[in-house]
């Protein structure tokens, strides 16, 4: 009945957001990008991608591998969690060789002496907090194996998690496989949600991977994978680079429907915190994206109708999503560079893929023919109908 009741809401917002759009009579931005620029200016400065004097920019991971697997694990204020996540990783039961390396980006809770009461049954790394992503990032540049995959140190895995990730990886020689999820409330007891996706055998360039989701934990992937790339220093959504880069750097890429990724959630939860923000950092959605395009084009990932719908989604739905608590003048801004941005890609798309349109969703049409005319609320309602789907 719940289910019911849900669908039936879902399908009432569809119908008044896309009534509201009928009736909605076309206005263009007259701001201009460079204005857009000096608006933004005001509040947010852009940075660099990678913070040069780091230990692992730019990554170096040609050594070769000593192991099967290096699951990594990032570590900031989680004693309270940790030793079920480490204890779930260290009971495998597995004939693949794999190594499990904790990094404690700075914790100022007990974490640290969690880590040190393994001893060598885990590598153990300290440093002052530089964030997740140098974190990660360290983990990567440390690694031996021949694949890597990345856990939250609130999360745990299944017994059978690197034992199901890995024959798939060797029976496939894929660069990237990927499991399901379950949410589970912070105590682990009850299930609130089961992600999954059907089994399959993709590559970067299907256009099949757009449903799948972006993030980084709850996987494998070849370490050379990594090469010369790693994640944003500083930025939020750093998971982004999943679906833009890694995703598309794939020649073969598995799903299998296991879930054997147990997510928890809780209220310090990043993705919980993050999505609520009032922070002018929320603009790193528009600014991160674009960094990613460029690494994109450095890696010969052009555009084509995959990359053009990642777009679409990184500046219209998740842009709207993430940035819809800051105030109209700045939301307005990142619109016009987002649109801005895709018009350039759109040039390209229309000279090499002149059928691409037709090919597109109901609600990607909608959205891209609001960046096309400049269309702030066309954009604010093509994304909330585009989130009721």
């Amino acid at each position: 009945m719940k289910r019911i009741i849900l669908k039936a809401i879902n399908l009432f917002e569809r119908v008044i957001i896309r009534l509201k759009m009928m009736f909605h009579g076309t206005k263009s931005e007259t701001l201009t990008e460079n204005e857009a620029i000096e608006i933004i200016r005001e509040v947010y400065s852009e940075k660099e991608y990678f913070d040069v004097a780091s230990d692992s920019c730019p990554l170096n991971i040609s050594k070769e591998a000593d192991c099967d697997l290096s699951l990594i694990v990032p570590v900031y204020n989680s004693a309270k969690y940790l030793r079920s996540c480490i204890d779930s990783l260290l009971n495998q039961v597995t004939e693949y060789n794999y190594e499990v390396i904790c990094i404690d980006d700075g914790s100022k809770d007990e974490s640290l002496e969690v880590l040190c009461s393994y001893g060598e049954r885990i590598r153990t790394y300290t440093q002052k907090n530089v964030g997740i992503s140098a974190t990660r990032n360290r983990g990567l540049s440390l690694a031996a194996g021949e694949y890597v995959g990345f856990v939250d140190n609130d999360d745990m895995v299944e017994k059978d998690y690197v034992q199901k990730l890995m024959a798939v990886a060797r029976n496939n020689d894929a660069d990237y496989v990927k499991c399901g999820h379950k949410c589970y409330d912070k105590e682990m007891k009850n299930l609130l949600k089961e992600v999954t996706y059907p089994d399959a055998v993709r590559a970067g360039n299907d256009v099949e991977i757009l449903e799948y989701d972006g993030y980084v934990w709850g996987g494998i992937q070849k370490r050379s994978l990594w090469s010369g790339f790693g994640f944003p220093h500083g930025y939020w959504y750093e998971d982004m680079i999943t679906r833009s880069v890694l995703y598309r750097r794939s020649k073969v890429l598995v799903n299998i429907s296991d879930t054997c990724y147990l997510k928890r959630i809780h209220d310090q939860n990043a993705s919980v915190v993050l999505w609520n923000s009032r922070s002018y950092q929320s603009m790193d959605q528009f600014f991160l994206t674009k960094k990613l395009a460029e690494f994109g084009e450095k890696f010969g990932i052009m555009v084509d109708e995959v990359q053009y719908r990642i777009l679409l989604k990184e500046l219209g739905l998740l842009l709207y999503k993430r940035t819809h608590a800051l105030d109209m003048k700045y939301r307005k801004a990142l619109f016009i560079l987002a649109a801005d941005m895709i018009h350039s890609k759109r040039l390209i798309m229309e000279k090499e893929y002149p059928d691409f349109i037709q090919k597109m969703k109901k609600y990607e049409r909608i959205m891209d023919t609001s960046f096309c005319k400049r269309d702030f609320q066309l954009w604010n309602l093509s994304a909330q109908y585009w989130d009721c789907i």
